[in-house]
């Protein structure tokens, strides 16, 4: 039996398989991504988490509750009533330490939320902190006219957050080198009992 070639290749298999255990720890041991800070005013230095989700706007909408409502409604297929939104007027905002990138303190702690300022209201789903929006304005299509006066015009709070696991680079970077891995060693076995039984083996 020629045995060479598959000794090679179980060699090769746990060469690659001791590089990608390698890979992965310095996969996990990564540092997660920095979230973004408040820089400047009362809040300064104030982590708010990651940027909000950015889903629809609408230039020169009725500001009306109900409108409103419905137009949420439309956009997520939900129920909402009239009554289940909280709208806080004059919503102080802040920079933070990403460019285009301002937060503002949210009431409830809601699933998504409306900034309406001039003509524009955009919607959004709260993704990090829930205490806190946190938005880029350079996703924003139309002009939200944020003046000197640091002021939204009104924010819509709609729904409860729903907290979503999202899995750090370094935690998919271990799964996949555990399947690699695996197969890996699936691969060396089937060698292994194919070498077993083959008649040259069975000879010796």
């Amino acid at each position: 039996m020629d045995t060479n070639h598959e000794s090679d290749d179980i060699k090769i298999m746990v060469k690659i398989g001791k590089l990608v255990l390698v890979v992965a720890l310095g996969l996990g041991m990564s540092t997660p991504a920095r979230s973004i800070v408040i820089e400047g005013g009362p809040h300064d230095g104030t982590d708010v988490g990651g940027i909000d989700t950015y889903l629809k706007e609408i230039s020169g909408m009725n500001s009306g509750d109900q409108t409103v409502t419905d137009w949420v409604n439309l956009i997520l297929a939900t129920e909402f009533e009239k009554e289940d939104l909280s709208k806080t007027e004059n919503v102080k905002w802040f920079f933070t330490d990403v460019n285009k990138v301002i937060a503002f303190k949210l009431q409830t702690g809601p699933g998504y939320y409306v900034v309406k300022n001039a003509r524009l209201h955009v919607l959004f789903q709260n993704a990090f902190d829930f205490d806190w929006g946190v938005i880029n304005l350079g996703s924003i299509s139309g002009d939200i006219k944020l003046g000197d006066d640091m002021k939204i015009s009104h924010v819509s709070e709609f729904g409860e957050s729903t907290p979503v696991p999202v899995p750090e680079p370094g935690s998919l970077g271990l799964l996949g080198a555990g399947l690699l891995i695996l197969g890996l060693f699936r691969r060396r076995k089937t060698l292994l009992v194919r070498a077993a039984g083959s008649p040259a083996m069975a000879r010796a």
